[in-house]
This record gives C-alpha cells, sequence and structure tokens, in this order.
C-alpha cells in the first residue's frame, strides 16, 4: 500500500493530497492500474474483510470480541472498523480517482454534451 501512495506521490510530484488532487489531469488509476488494483487488495486486506478476515477463525468463534464485548464496547469496535473502511475510501479517492475534482472524470465531455 505505501508503494502504491510513494508511486502516485512521485507521478504528482509532491506529498501533498490537494496538489497530488489537482494534478491528476487523467486519474491515476488509469495512469497506473497495477497500483490502483494493488492499492485495493491492500486496502481490503487491512480492513480485514472477507477472503482476508483471518484473524477470526471458524474454530476459534467462542473466543473472538464478540463474546466477549457487549453494548458500548461492542459499538465502538464495530465504529472503529467502519471508520477505517471510510478513511481508506477517502484516500482511494482522492490518490486515484481524482478526488473532489469534476474535471477529471474520463466522461466529462460525452455528460456534458447530453445536458
Amino acid at each position: 500500500m505505501g508503494v502504491c501512495v510513494i508511486s502516485v506521490a512521485i507521478m504528482a510530484h509532491s506529498l501533498n493530497l490537494v496538489e497530488i488532487v489537482q494534478s491528476q489531469t487523467v486519474w491515476y488509476a488509469f495512469a497506473q492500474p497495477l497500483g490502483f488494483v494493488i492499492f485495493i487488495i491492500a486496502l481490503v486486506t487491512d480492513l480485514g474483510r472477507v477472503p482476508f478476515d483471518q484473524s477470526e477463525a471458524e474454530e476459534e468463534s467462542y473466543v473472538v470480541y464478540s463474546t466477549e464485548y457487549s453494548g458500548i464496547r461492542w459499538g465502538l469496535i464495530y465504529f472503529q472498523e467502519y471508520n477505517n473502511f471510510l478513511l481508506g475510501s477517502i484516500l482511494l479517492t482522492l490518490l486515484f480517482l481524482g478526488g473532489w475534482q469534476g474535471r477529471s472524470y474520463p466522461y466529462r465531455s460525452w455528460i456534458s454534451s447530453l445536458l
């Protein structure tokens, strides 16, 4: 994941997220498709989603935190998990999909011709 971020920073000539978004005339997902795919796989792995959810094996289901915690503790654990998912999605959008800039959308001219 770090190598993918560094490769985007090298293409943008900056580590500043604002400058990375502004330097994307074409989405970096199209300029670096392998880095984009590797970043997505590393993100899913880091989040512990299927098929990378090996921290909780089927045989050890009675030891997991869902049986040890209840109430607000259990809710905070899941809140942290989804907060990590949100942060990863924001980073993916900023680094590879043009961020908040609509000008780097690949079909912008096609959409504007329809309007």
